[in-house]
């Protein structure tokens, strides 16, 4: 009987480093950025060298400061990918008492024991903040003076922006192997819902355009 490897992943700590070097040895020969990708993606890395092979059972794991976000991004993917007929599990299912990364032989268990083919990571970055400009309402007649009907009550000024970048990877469960990876920025309000739907939406899309996942069910 063969006996099959288990995906093996870093803690936390470690993790940035792992993915560092694991992308920047594929970058040369198998960095792929193709019109196919979702534009919804900031960046998009695909291993063309290995065929694409559906998922039949994935688990989804979220890192992110608050655990309110990281399980709603959890649910949320896995219902996604669900809904394309694929069988996939929430982290926080498997892992309830979880508070951090866990630990290496602990996920190594639990992806043993859920007999799952791959492992799709979710990873916040650290919000930036910056400022921009861009057409804000102004009460007065402000520097245009009379001209006001043309223009309305709108000038043009700097406000505060905030972007979230959150990664996702996916990983061979059975060889520790990961096989796509893409980057979904956004500059609206930081954990709100209908931004985390939208990130879920813009790495589906990226799978699907891969073949890593099937298309929409009808």
């Amino acid at each position: 009987m063969n006996k099959r490897k288990h995906l093996v992943i870093p803690e936390e700590s470690g993790r940035r480093q792992y993915l560092s070097r694991l992308s920047a040895g594929a970058i040369g020969s198998l960095i792929g950025l193709s019109g196919c990708a979702s534009p919804q993606l900031a960046l998009e890395w695909n291993d063309d060298a290995i065929k694409p092979a559906l998922a039949s059972k994935v688990i989804v794991l979220a890192q992110h400061p608050d655990l309110v976000i990281a399980r709603v991004s959890e649910d949320l993917m896995s219902e996604a990918i669900g809904k394309l007929g694929i069988h996939a599990v929430a982290g926080w299912r498997l892992l309830p008492d979880r508070k951090g990364s866990p630990d290496e032989q602990t996920l190594q268990l639990v992806v043993r024991q859920a007999q799952a083919s791959h492992v799709l990571l979710l990873q916040a970055m650290p919000p930036q903040q910056s400022r921009q400009l861009a057409p804000v309402n102004h009460p007065g007649l402000g520097y245009w003076g009379p001209y006001r009907r043309w223009y309305g009550g709108t000038v043009w000024a700097q406000v505060p922006v905030t972007t979230i970048t959150t990664s996702a990877s996916l990983y061979d469960a059975g060889n520790n192997k990961m096989l796509w990876g893409a980057s979904h920025m956004s500059n609206h309000a930081y954990g709100i819902r209908p931004e985390l739907e939208a990130m879920v939406n813009a790495f589906v899309q990226g799978l699907q355009s891969r073949q890593w996942l099937p298309g929409e069910k009808r």
